[in-house]
């Protein structure tokens, strides 16, 4: 058993690397990434669809989970719980839970984050989410 990681289930990467190889692995988190950047840019253009971002957020809070992608997973599940929140205050949402800025912010960094933790421990598994993601949900 590896140590736990707060980042990334090395167990679970281990796993699904053994299961589906590197080729189909790597492709499955360019989509990932692609559709949570996605998420992103819409909420980002104050998308006026909250329950379409709720949709894209649980799924990507799901696959992130079933990627191994455990701080990933905790922000996605953030800002799902911010998106449900009625408009309170200021910010539109719970101040407990934070602003929806905050928690698209933190995505951002947990996305960085998570790529760098995936290729250090697993180096060439993963293309540069940045510069492939964005035809990823084309393909």
């Amino acid at each position: 058993m590896t140590t736990k990681d707060p980042v990334i289930d090395q167990d679970r990467v281990t796993a699904l690397l053994a299961v589906m190889g590197r080729e189909r692995l790597g492709q499955l988190l360019l989509l990932f990434h692609a559709r949570v950047d996605a998420l992103r840019a819409d909420i980002e253009s104050c998308g006026p669809d909250s329950n379409r971002q709720r949709a894209m957020a649980h799924q990507s809070r799901g696959s992130a989970g079933s990627l191994g992608l455990t701080a990933l997973a905790a922000s996605l599940s953030r800002l799902e719980a911010i998106i449900d929140q009625p408009s309170q205050g200021a910010n539109g949402c719970d101040p407990s839970l934070g602003s929806i800025a905050d928690a698209v912010a933190e995505l951002a960094a947990q996305q960085t984050e998570a790529h760098a933790a995936l290729e250090e421990r697993f180096p060439g598994l993963t293309p540069d989410h940045e510069g492939e993601a964005a035809g990823a949900l084309n393909r």
